[in-house]
């Protein structure tokens, strides 16, 4: 999976698409992102918990926009598989969601 920002001030959106073939989960995953971003996202600001504060999907663009409390180098990351599959992602008939790694996102 892949993540590309697009900068806007305290808010910043996302576009996940997958690693492999870069297909957009957008139209699968939209509104569970928007209604649990909260359990999805976690972000850190300087090593403290700076964790998204709202969510809105940006259909023009196919990703999601997430508002953060404070400016700065936030690091975003995804929940675990286990706590996705608690949601519904990634469960049969789909093969597995997961990212690897963190996006660093500069929040003006």
């Amino acid at each position: 999976m892949t993540w590309e920002p697009d900068r806007q001030p305290k808010k910043q959106v996302i576009v996940i698409r997958t690693a492999c073939d870069k297909v957009s989960l957008y139209d699968a995953f939209s509104a569970i992102f928007v209604s649990s971003f909260a359990s999805i996202f976690s972000a850190t600001l300087a090593g403290a918990a700076s964790n998204p504060t709202a969510c809105v999907a940006k259909p023009l663009v196919k990703g999601w926009e997430l508002e953060f409390p404070a400016t700065g180098v936030h690091i975003l990351t995804l929940a675990s598989p286990a706590a996705l599959a608690v949601l519904h992602i990634g469960e049969p008939p789909e093969n597995g969601f997961e990212a690897l790694g963190t996006l660093s996102l500069t929040v003006a």
